[in-house]
């Protein structure tokens, strides 16, 4: 509760958190960019057509570890989109959305960190030790060192990110709305805006930016539909003002 309750020291309105996760997506949408124009060259340089390029020719085009760089790339972005979000937009400190504490308790970090691994690479060397012919032995020690700098300097970002998004900023944003009057009034625009925009994105076949347009659009006006409403409703519920 103390994790949700210190939001209401910065600015938490439920707009800000509606903007700063268009924020988020847009840098996320931005970050994808490298991957998918490195993706197509390479194809097109192949003698393949980038019109007739499907999503499996597009996943497997490149080097496995330019790959995998690429499409982490895309939540480092989303990470610089967070960080935006949380400072600019709701005056906030990344900490704030990582923890009540004073500080990260980098302890309980390790001990998850060890924890997990355990299990993980035991569950691995009991798969191995049952169906070994499952496995290969193809260790190259430059390709595996790249891999190995991707994944600790990438990785953790990209899981950290999802973390920060749906366990910290969002957790927070949908903690300190429910305590509002006006909560019902954005949860049933919530629900409606969600079906719209994806049957918007469907029928008309948008791309990432026509797409984002679409839900801007629909957010925009549906907010100022939905406020209108709302304060004729509790004007007349006597709950506000005139």
């Amino acid at each position: 509760m103390d994790f949700i309750k210190q939001a209401f020291n910065f600015k938490h309105e439920f707009w800000r958190y509606l903007v700063g996760s268009l924020i988020i997506a847009v840098f996320a949408s931005l970050g994808q960019i490298p991957f998918t124009v490195a993706a197509m060259l390479k194809y097109v340089a192949n003698g393949g057509s980038a019109y007739n390029m499907d999503e499996k020719q597009l996943m497997t085009i490149l080097e496995p570890n330019l790959n995998l760089f690429l499409l982490l790339l895309s939540f480092a972005i989303g990470f610089i989109g967070l960080i935006i979000a949380v400072k600019y937009l709701h005056k906030q400190t990344l900490l704030s959305v990582t923890t009540a504490r004073n500080k990260i308790d980098w302890k309980r970090v390790k001990f998850s960190f060890v924890f997990w691994g355990v299990i993980s690479s035991g569950m691995i060397l009991i798969d191995y030790l049952t169906t070994p012919e499952s496995y290969v032995w193809n260790f190259e020690l430059e390709r595996f060192l790249i891999l190995a700098v991707i994944a600790v300097l990438l990785i953790p970002i990209q899981t950290s990110l999802e973390e920060y998004i749906f366990r910290g900023y969002l957790m927070q944003g949908f903690g300190t709305v429910t305590t509002s009057n006006q909560f019902p009034f954005g949860f049933i625009f919530t629900l409606l805006s969600i079906p719209i925009c994806s049957n918007i994105i469907m029928i008309y076949d948008l791309d990432v930016w026509e797409g984002i347009g679409a839900i801007g659009a629909v957010i925009g006006v549906g907010a100022l539909v939905f406020d209108i409403l709302k304060r004729k409703m509790l004007l007349s519920l006597n709950l506000i003002e005139t």
